[in-house]
């Protein structure tokens, strides 16, 4: 009905409350195709930082339901990611920008670009020495290890995969340094 009347910015809200509860209803059809309709009405708002921000959250949210609604693999997941990196190393927000680094880098080992993964896997390590978070360089230097893993890299893979598992705590709130369970394995 907003975006009917014109009104984008309460479209864009509308648009993204009904992709979350879709999301959270498990289904990811819908989901993705309530987040790409706030996008398309987020790109009639002016420019602003704001919109950046909203964007770059949209971008997560959509990237996070395409891993189920298409794969980690699927070239739609990669181009989504690579568009919140963007956005966030323009706004400059190193924490989310480890959280996009790792769907990144997930969609580049799904799809067997292991050197893409390796220099993503750098970055995402960088943005986390950055933002001092001790999720962010668990879940970093687990996925950096992960990607240099796949490339033969063992040494370098190791020293990475250790750090990640000396970051690890299971009584982390967020879980997000969860996946340094991985490196633990």
């Amino acid at each position: 009905h907003y975006s009917r009347a014109n009104d984008k910015a309460k479209a864009v809200q509308y648009s993204s409350l009904a992709a979350e509860l879709a999301d959270a209803r498990a289904a990811v059809v819908e989901a993705e195709a309530h987040y790409r309709n706030s996008l398309a009405f987020l790109h009639d708002l002016p420019q602003s930082i704001l919109r950046d921000r909203l964007e770059l959250d949209l971008q997560m949210a959509l990237g996070t339901v395409l891993w189920t609604s298409r794969s980690w693999s699927h070239s739609d997941t990669a181009r989504t990611y690579a568009r919140a990196q963007q956005l966030a190393e323009r706004l400059g927000e190193p924490a989310k920008l480890v959280r996009v680094l790792v769907g990144g880098v997930l969609s580049a080992l799904g799809s067997g670009r292991y050197q893409h993964a390796r220099e993503l896997g750098d970055r995402m390590w960088a943005a986390a020495e950055r933002s001092g978070d001790r999720a962010s360089l668990c879940a970093s230097h687990a996925f950096f290890g992960q990607a240099l893993l796949e490339g033969a890299q063992y040494i370098d893979a190791q020293k990475h995969l250790e750090l990640a598992a000396g970051y690890y705590d299971e009584d982390d709130p967020e879980g997000f340094n969860e996946w340094g369970g991985i490196a633990v394995a």
